[in-house]
């Protein structure tokens, strides 16, 4: 039994490694299995550079990145998706326009994009699901997907935006306040949207609906 378990370990933790990987060479791939790739590229890579605190070129290049992604991603995406692609993308365009401190819009965009940690489980199971991998390890990656998504989209924005004096004096500085927190704001709503999509799904995975 203990080496049945010690053999289910390393399976599991060699799917989380080699699963993108297996996606890319064992598959046919089109333009959205690109696109789900460099989505997990540009997460990973943001995620380590936010944890570890990076210099500022770093984060404006993380920036950049999710700018470009974001700009080039939004035709293969269902309405939803584009929708966050286009406030994402307004709340780049605000900081350039506005001509924030490059300080100032640093502390925000970092606050932002650490609502993206969720997006890595995400597209592991992805990869899991187009290899057919079954078993312990895709609902293990579920939870976390939950965990992550409710705790960043939902708990810590929330704090981060609304409950923060400093992003407050920082958008207090420009005119347009009102536009900031309408971008907000509608990130917000549309995390909620995902939040009810997202219980609805476990609800009847449960046989609870």
């Amino acid at each position: 039994m203990v080496s049945l378990n010690i053999s289910t370990c390393y399976f599991n933790a060699k799917s989380i490694i080699f699963s993108p990987l297996s996606y890319f060479l064992n598959s046919t791939l089109n333009i959205k299995d690109l696109f789900k790739i460099l989505s997990f590229g540009i997460s990973l890579y943001a995620t380590f550079k936010i944890i570890f605190n990076p210099n500022s070129i770093d984060k404006i290049f993380v920036s950049n990145l999710f700018g470009i992604y974001m700009l080039i991603d939004l035709y293969s995406q269902k309405t939803s998706m584009m929708i966050h692609h286009l406030i994402i993308l307004s709340f780049i365009a605000y900081g350039i326009i506005e001509n924030i401190e490059i300080d100032d819009y640093l502390y925000i965009a970092l606050k932002m994009f650490r609502a993206e940690f969720s997006t890595i489980p995400l597209q592991i199971l992805g990869f899991l699901k187009k290899t057919k991998t079954k078993g312990l390890l895709p609902n293990i990656l579920k939870i976390l997907f939950m965990i992550t998504f409710f705790y960043f989209r939902i708990y810590q924005f929330l704090v981060d935006f609304i409950l923060d004096i400093e992003v407050f004096r920082i958008i207090s500085k420009t005119n347009t306040k009102n536009i900031f927190y309408s971008i907000i704001g509608s990130f917000y709503l549309l995390n909620l949207f995902w939040s009810y999509e997202i219980i609805k799904i476990l609800l009847i995975s449960l046989k609870l609906i």
